[in-house]
């Protein structure tokens, strides 16, 4: 089913405040090929108008399509999002005057299931034009898809994505088993259908549990 966006923006609540981690067991590089990332933009970014959400998700489609992993909205339950902090707000003292911006974006990839943080990075823009409009996305323009900030942050989601849930797959069947015990079986097959299909081992596994 897809999330509602009410379930969306909680998720990004916890998302925003759980801290990275990293594991050390590596995925298949055909688990890496699977894996889809769906674009969102909250709207509780405070004073950020419409029109700049719209530019800037459009940059996170941009960043996730150059890497081979853009999808539609809600088609994938990891996602690509981002939050903007405006630093400074100025009137520039010139003639005509301008409006001159400072944003720090932070970028995030995430499950918008459980709300795990597998990757993020931070960047500062400053823009200026004539109107408000124009100078953030004056500021949002300098995102560039291809730079190599962004293809780390990237790489680092895959690997983290694969890494989480080969690392924690036992765990996961463990926790199904001890509910199956006490016969929770709607927890049990909920715990072991939430494993993505990306970890493929993973998921093989789960299904012949879910039985």
């Amino acid at each position: 089913k897809r999330l509602s966006m009410k379930k969306y923006m909680l998720i990004l609540l916890v998302l925003f405040s759980l801290p990275s981690f990293s594991q050390n067991n590596k995925g298949k590089a055909d688990d890496e090929a699977r894996i889809i990332l769906s674009t969102y933009i909250s709207d509780n970014i405070k004073d950020f108008p419409v029109e700049a959400k719209d530019f800037l998700k459009s940059k996170l489609d941009k960043i996730a399509t150059a890497s081979g992993m853009g999808g539609s909205q809600n088609s994938s339950r990891f996602i690509i999002t981002a939050n903007v902090d405006i630093i400074a707000k100025e009137i520039t003292p010139t003639a005509p005057a301008q409006h001159m911006f400072t944003l720090e974006v932070s970028f995030y990839i995430g499950d918008a299931i459980t709300g795990t943080k597998f990757s993020s990075c931070s960047k500062s823009f400053v823009g200026v034009a004539p109107s408000e409009i124009k100078a953030y996305k004056d500021a949002l323009t300098q995102i560039k898809p291809n730079e190599s900030v962004f293809t780390q942050f990237i790489a680092d989601g895959k690997t983290k994505i694969i890494e989480y849930y080969n690392s924690n797959c036992d765990f996961i069947i463990k926790d199904a088993e001890a509910l199956t015990a006490i016969k929770g079986y709607d927890e049990a097959i909920y715990k072991l259908a939430s494993v993505p299909a990306v970890c493929k081992d993973c998921y093989a596994k789960c299904l012949d549990q879910i039985g």
